[in-house]
């Protein structure tokens, strides 16, 4: 079995790691979650041995890293993070910022429809309760759905999103802390919540 680290030595450790690969599964991106400023490094997968590509600037994207997606022509990735306070756009060759999504403070999580076509974003503090979605060409808003009332909660609750293939429903998972229980929310996302 083979082992590497995730710095430009390639031999770091990372706290509370988040990976994505590029469709090809020839590109690793490696985030380190909740860390301040946050790290996301580059990593070419496509030999036997691992090859550093890219790390974003110290402090550049902002910290608190929540979630991470690549966009189906692997040209940006998409990261829900703090300061900034939304989901960036972030160019995935260099690793630096391009855009600012804007969802508010704390975006919880982040995914994109298999066109590409439409991003989508949720925040992680209990006093937004609503869902973006966002042009991926223009980087406007196209429409906020707003979640379930019982959605709210005193603290902060880890979220995550998924958008089905065409992004006709997305799938919001959001953790009560208080009562120790997950929920899973369905958003058509071409109406309204149900």
């Amino acid at each position: 079995m083979n082992q590497f680290g995730v710095a430009s030595d390639l031999s770091s450790k990372v706290y509370k790691g988040l990976m994505r690969t590029d469709n090809t599964g020839t590109m690793l991106y490696v985030g380190e979650r909740g860390l301040s400023p946050l790290s996301i490094t580059k990593i070419d997968v496509s030999t036997p041995t691992p090859v550093f590509v890219a790390e974003d600037n110290h402090g550049e994207l902002g910290s608190n890293l929540k979630d991470i997606v690549i966009s189906p022509r692997y040209d940006e990735i998409y990261v829900a993070s703090g300061a900034p306070y939304g989901i960036q756009v972030v160019d995935s060759n260099t690793i630096s910022f391009i855009a600012l999504l804007d969802t508010g403070a704390y975006p919880g999580g982040v995914d994109i429809n298999v066109p590409g076509d439409a991003i989508y974003g949720i925040p992680h503090s209990p006093y937004n309760n609503n869902m973006y979605k966002f042009d991926a060409q223009s980087r406007e808003l196209i429409e906020t759905y707003e979640l379930l009332d019982e959605w709210y909660y005193t603290s902060p609750a880890d979220r995550g999103i998924a958008v089905g293939r065409f992004g006709f429903k997305t799938f919001i998972v959001s953790e009560d802390y208080a009562m120790s229980e997950m929920k899973i929310q369905v958003v058509d996302s071409l109406t309204s919540c149900y």
